[in-house]
Parts: structure tokens; sequence; C-alpha cells
């Protein structure tokens, strides 16, 4: 059922420029659990050209 249907996790961001890195472990009801699964993924919250920090290409 959570393959066809996925699973929703929220995760909170790093700040900018850190990595977020989020694990996760599935049981099933009849308590069998999945291989440990990770990712990861890097804030970049800078818009390219902006020179002054305003958050705007200028």
């Amino acid at each position: 059922e959570d393959l066809e249907n996925g699973i929703t996790v929220k995760v909170t961001p790093a700040a900018e420029g850190e990595d977020t890195v989020v694990t996760a472990v599935v049981t099933d009801p009849q308590g069998n659990t999945s291989p440990e699964g990770k990712d990861n993924s890097t804030v970049d919250l800078v818009v390219p050209g902006d020179v002054d920090g305003d958050g705007e290409k200028t």
C-alpha cells in the first residue's frame, strides 16, 4: 500500500548552504521493517545575480 500511495513526511530544512539529511525505516502491520533509506539535499536560497542580498536579480 505504501508503494502505491507513498508516504508523506514534513521535514524542516536546514539553514542556507547546509545539508538536510533524512533517514527512514518503514514497519508494516506485521512488524516487518524495511532497510534504512537515506537521502540528503543542500539548501540554496541565493538568487543568481543578486549582488546586494535583497533576493532579486539586479
